[in-house]
């Protein structure tokens, strides 16, 4: 995804949970940090002028690291902790489904 932004012409910044040198070498700036410093993420946003933040990594979301940076007035992209859960949460995934399908599973 930062490839592809970058190469539309669009500024990349990257909160790295773990060191990548492909990532860091394509930013403008970049700062490691855990997946659950979801606080952070938004600090180091608003620090670096980000216009969208885009989440491209499942803990954070799980975190709800776009709830948190629309409350701040940042667009994000990805799914809010809530519609996140379908994807990390495969017990609730499959109530989910159950429950929303009408007439019977293939």
């Amino acid at each position: 995804m930062a490839k592809r932004l970058k190469d539309e012409g669009h500024k990349v910044d990257c909160f790295l949970t773990k060191p990548n040198s492909e990532l860091a070498r394509l930013a403008r700036n970049h700062l490691l940090g855990k997946g659950t410093d979801v606080a952070g993420m938004v600090r180091f946003a608003k620090a670096v002028k980000t216009d969208c933040m885009v989440v491209g990594n499942e803990q954070p979301l799980f975190e709800g690291l776009v709830d948190l940076a629309e409350e701040n007035g940042m667009p994000a992209y990805g799914p809010k902790k809530s519609a996140a859960r379908l994807e990390w949460d495969k017990q609730f995934h499959k109530l989910w489904t159950i429950k929303s399908c009408s007439g019977s599973l293939v």
